[in-house]
């Protein structure tokens, strides 16, 4: 599933690019930004909002960076140590078993324990290199809906200043001006948010395709396998559930972002 994501990434490294800086761009604009000739204090009104939500759901982008990334930490420690257990295993019960491999394929230098070495160092840096890939996939493009969906729910407690608090009800050329301004700057972020939303579609949703296709595939072969698990022991059980474990726990995550995203759109349209 690795192959997908490394073909995401090289072939659209300029959308990716362009993505990433437009929402940097964009909240430093709702941040920073203040038109001083238009924006000015009245009826208590602060701007502590902004700050507050936008730390909000920057702590929470941390937070799910922080837990995905032990996860595929555990995860990839599992899937490189597992088939040296299994063998150690049948090792210690004295069964003959052939050589481990984390990677599977043809091994023809099993033959010499040198030529074995290497090979195991390479697939332990091609099993690391996937984990890495993956990480970094999920969480740039989960960080992306975070940042859109806390957007969003930022745009729509904006616009719900643009006119004041209501405590003062007069009407002046000054009042106008900045609901002008408070207007035009909600159209922006609103088309902003929207072409990213868009953009980010583009980029993930050939990937979750075949994410989906796999997950059906090998849950269907994991369940076939599973009829017969009298004659499985337990690391053969645990190889076989590994992966597609793995994949639904990707695609939870994808489907639980991405429907927060999609609602925060919905609502605040």
């Amino acid at each position: 599933m690795s192959v997908p994501k490394l073909f995401s990434i090289f072939l659209s490294k300029k959308l990716w690019d362009s993505l990433i800086t437009q929402t940097t761009l964009l909240e430093n604009e709702v941040l920073n930004k203040r038109e001083l000739q238009y924006e000015y204090e009245s009826e208590d009104e602060e701007d502590d909002y902004l700050t507050e939500h936008i730390d909000s759901y920057t702590k929470q982008f941390h937070g799910f960076a922080k837990i995905l990334s032990s996860v595929y930490f555990y995860a990839a420690n599992v899937y490189v140590l597992s088939p040296f257990i299994e063998y150690g295993y049948h090792v210690y019960k004295g069964n003959e078993r052939i050589y481990p491999h984390i990677l599977p394929g043809w091994s023809p230098q099993d033959a010499s324990v040198i030529s074995y070495s290497i090979l195991i160092v390479a697939e332990v840096i091609a099993a690391e290199y996937c984990v890495k890939l993956h990480t970094v996939y999920d969480v740039t493009a989960i960080g992306l809906m975070i940042f859109i969906r806390g957007q969003f729910s930022l745009l729509h407690q904006f616009s719900e200043h643009i006119g004041g608090r209501g405590n003062d009800l007069s009407l002046s050329k000054r009042r106008d001006d900045r609901a002008h301004y408070r207007i035009k700057k909600c159209h922006y972020v609103h088309i902003s948010l929207l072409k990213s939303v868009s953009d980010l579609d583009d980029l993930i949703r050939n990937v979750l395709g075949i994410y989906f296709c796999i997950a059906a595939m090998t849950l269907c072969s994991a369940a076939v396998q599973l009829l017969k698990w009298n004659s499985l022991n337990a690391m053969e059980i645990v190889s076989l559930l590994q992966f597609p474990i793995a994949t639904l726990t990707q695609l939870y995550l994808f489907c639980l972002y991405g429907d927060g995203m999609f609602s925060e759109v919905v609502n605040c349209d």
